[in-house]
């Protein structure tokens, strides 16, 4: 735990910076990003805002009174900066109209699952009409082909340079824990995928994969069977809920997307996280909000952000947004911020 402290205190007092310039794909415009913090992060930031296609300058390891010197003098004319990090960092860094977003969200589900999305109905009839299967196995030689051939793959084809991926040791030390299942998923003789289960007060999906991340598998069903059949397996022994693992605090990330169609809710997060920071409005920024709305925590309670230009903008679609989006989280309080772009100002419209 001191070691933990010291490492996080560390990186507070002297942390890499990047320099971050690309094209927002929404706008077309060029929008220029301060990252503070460590590579992989860096990494996936890279990858959300623009597709990994940005140049990336390294300014160096920078003491905290240059870091705070250089956010707000703002030289490069960023409008966006990010700060990676822990509580000491939000301690740091975070002011009133920042937003601390962690690093990754816990949700879980109440079970049996029950298909009551035009989504989930579409993967229960895809596990039917390929006639998918699962089985328990406890053999180190079915771990190792999940370990390398399903769950290594499938997190490198998501996650690129920013995958952070478990040992196998760790998954041997998971595994041999007598409560804890490896559930495989068979199409008729071939493992397709599989997923390891922890068993505890609420049991939890920890780790799942699709052998090669073959889309051919997905389209057989098998991201579906790897909630499908563990949720069948641990309400037929008496569970209620389950654990639905990990995924990225911004609302359209595809793992997230794909557990709200069996309504998950939002029950933990991580406590390393980013403080956001808005350093100046453009057309860049205001394109890259409006579409990436956020999980963030404030007071200990998650938030949902959403952004929308206000009325007065040209393209404004504030009602059309507010509309579509809120019953996506119906699981969290929804605050709404109007972006205007004529008096460069961002405001709060409502927080429920």
């Amino acid at each position: 735990m001191l070691g933990k402290q010291l490492k996080a205190l560390g990186s507070a007092i002297r942390s890499n910076v990047w320099f971050l310039e690309g094209i927002e794909p929404n706008t077309g415009k060029v929008l220029r990003v301060i990252f503070i913090g460590g590579g992989q992060q860096k990494e996936y930031i890279a990858r959300l805002i623009y597709n990994s296609d940005c140049l990336s300058a390294w300014a160096g390891k920078l003491y905290l009174p240059q870091i705070q010197y250089l956010l707000h003098r703002n030289s490069s004319n960023s409008a966006l900066a990010f700060i990676e990090g822990h509580r000491i960092h939000q301690f740091l860094f975070q002011g009133k109209r920042d937003f601390y977003i962690p690093l990754w969200l816990e949700s879980c589900v109440q079970i049996p699952l029950k298909a009551t999305t035009r989504g989930a109905k579409e993967d229960l009839r895809r596990i039917r009409k390929h006639k998918l299967t699962h089985e328990l196995r406890e053999d180190v030689e079915s771990a190792e082909d999940f370990y390398e051939k399903m769950y290594l793959p499938t997190i490198r084809a998501r996650h690129g340079n920013t995958a952070i991926s478990a040992g196998f040791g760790e998954v041997e030390s998971v595994l041999g824990r007598p409560d804890n299942k490896l559930l495989l998923i068979r199409h008729e003789e071939t493992t397709i995928a599989g997923v390891i289960i922890q068993i505890q007060e609420m049991p939890r999906l920890w780790l799942a994969g699709i052998r090669d991340s073959s889309n051919v598998y997905r389209r057989m069903g098998a991201v579906g069977a790897t909630y499908h059949f563990p949720a069948q397996y641990l309400s037929e022994r008496g569970y209620r809920e389950m654990g639905f693992g990990r995924s990225r605090s911004f609302l359209h990330d595809g793992v997230f997307r794909y557990k709200s169609k069996w309504n998950h809710r939002l029950c933990g997060f991580d406590k390393d996280g980013m403080v956001a920071r808005v350093l100046r409005i453009t057309e860049a920024l205001t394109g890259f909000l409006t579409n990436q709305p956020f999980v963030s925590v404030n007071n200990g309670q998650l938030h949902a952000n959403i952004f929308t230009r206000a009325l007065s903008d040209p393209g404004s679609g504030y009602p059309e947004v507010i509309e579509t989006l809120n019953p996506d989280w119906n699981l969290l309080d929804v605050s709404t911020f109007i972006i205007d772009g004529e008096r460069c100002t961002i405001r709060k419209s409502n927080d429920r």
